[in-house]
């Protein structure tokens, strides 16, 4: 689902795992001008670690408090019925605050 750009715009999608990513997002989220912010991160120890680093600076840099989904390690579904309900529940967390 998320994989196609059309039907999550505003995904930011990142392939490493390493806190030299933090400024660039926060570069996207200043530049968009982004107030409502999810984070979904996989929970394993290397994630871990970038979300709380990320939570740190958005902190830091006055963004408010992120909504923050852990998920367990990801298993490819037959069916996206997780992945959907994931990102409904951080939609409607947004339109909450």
């Amino acid at each position: 689902m998320v994989e196609d750009k059309r039907l999550a715009p505003t995904f930011i999608r990142s392939m490493g795992v390493d806190e030299n990513l933090i400024p660039a997002i926060i570069r996207v989220l200043t530049t968009f001008k982004w107030s409502k912010i999810a984070i979904v991160y996989e929970k394993i120890a290397k994630y871990k670690k970038i979300k709380d680093l990320l939570v740190g600076e958005l902190e830091r840099d006055g963004f408010p408090t992120p909504y923050i989904v852990g998920i367990k390690q990801y298993q490819p579904l037959s069916d996206d019925s997780f992945v959907v309900k994931t990102f409904s529940d951080i939609k409607e967390n947004a339109k909450s605050r």
